[in-house]
């Protein structure tokens, strides 16, 4: 039901984030021992199943990093983002952020592909 690089920009630990989306891939393993280790990732999982979503959709043109996805031009990002940070919650004038969790249909079945937050 997963990719086995999946994306997820809340696991890079470098103080001085990649430039290009290339670099947010990591494999699975990796991505679910994050899970449970990264504050902004525990706190997704908190706001799951108290919050209202905001579904999104957006075409994602290659290059793409999985195996099951090479030959493709394009693929169809489904995304489910939860607030996970009002406005202001954090500290007086911050923004707040959504967290996402992204999923592609690949042959009638949709496969978790990654997360990504707002900002």
């Amino acid at each position: 039901m997963s990719f086995k690089l999946v994306h997820c920009r809340l696991c890079i630990d470098d103080p001085i984030p990649p430039k290009t989306s290339e670099y947010f891939y990591i494999e699975l393993d990796a991505f679910l021992h994050a899970a449970y280790r990264k504050t902004a990732l525990t706190k997704l999982w908190t706001v799951v199943k108290d919050k209202d979503e905001m579904i999104n959709s957006y075409v994602l043109k290659k290059p793409f990093q999985q195996n099951e996805l090479k030959g493709q031009d394009r693929i169809f990002i489904l995304e489910v983002f939860f607030t996970t940070l009002k406005g202001d919650e954090y500290e007086k004038g911050h923004e707040g952020q959504q967290t996402g969790l992204q999923f592609v249909r690949l042959g009638g079945d949709f496969k978790f592909y990654g997360v990504d937050t707002v900002p």
